[in-house]
């Protein structure tokens, strides 16, 4: 699988590794496309990403995971939602305005399963 690790130009300094690379990586949406650029400019050196990788019995994809070794493990579904478009959220569903209306989207049941809208 590609990896590659990022320099900082400004200092030169050996940044966190994503895997895969942003070259070889496919997103959903922009704003994953964002966070990763954020994600290989930002973390630390000895941090390591991987993208949408299968987790669990139930093979999740989570959009990224971030191990790092002071801080430990980050698990990050990127939602591409504008502020002014959020009518209302809450730990269980969430409410948008798009061009269709306002729009809602629930958990399903199963514990720890992301909001559908």
């Amino acid at each position: 699988m590609a990896h590659e690790v990022v320099r900082n130009g400004a200092r030169g300094l050996q940044m966190a590794i994503l895997i895969p690379s942003l070259g070889f990586a496919r997103f959903d949406s922009r704003g994953e496309l964002r966070l990763a650029e954020r994600l290989k400019d930002f973390l630390e050196e000895n941090a390591v990403g991987w993208r949408n990788l299968p987790v669990g019995p139930l093979n999740r994809h989570p959009d990224f995971i971030i191990v790092h070794p002071a801080n430990g493990l980050l698990v990050l579904e990127v939602k591409d939602w504008r502020l002014e478009t959020i009518v209302s959220a809450d730990k269980t569903k969430v409410e948008l305005l798009t061009s269709r209306g306002v729009v809602r989207g629930e958990q399903s049941p199963r514990a720890g399963s992301p909001i559908h809208v």
